[in-house]
């Protein structure tokens, strides 16, 4: 088994167009990564949301990456922020 790191960014679910250039954004650093859609709530409001789960090599490099990525989520959402999740992980592909 590997040791990695889970990066998970949680942001609000805007729309189509915008979720294209997240996309498009985190595929020029990663091969892969995951969307899962959801509801969530900030500030006691419902919005539709979704988190970005990225498993990665466990770097300094890649901390500041996904801090980077996040920022350009926050921006392209136009969102007061969003919540960056970081789990140490052990991986094995099978």
């Amino acid at each position: 088994m590997k040791h990695e790191i889970k990066f998970e960014i949680m942001t609000e679910d805007k729309n189509t167009l915008t979720n294209s250039l997240l996309i498009r954004t985190i595929s020029k650093h990663f091969e892969g990564f995951t969307v899962h859609k959801q509801i969530g709530y900030w500030k006691g409001v419902q919005e539709t949301s979704q988190t970005i789960t990225i498993i990665t090599a466990d770097s300094r490099d890649n901390r500041l990456l996904i801090n980077r990525i996040a920022e350009q989520i926050r921006g392209i959402g136009r969102q007061e922020c969003v919540l960056v999740i970081e789990t140490p992980v052990k991986t094995e592909l099978i």
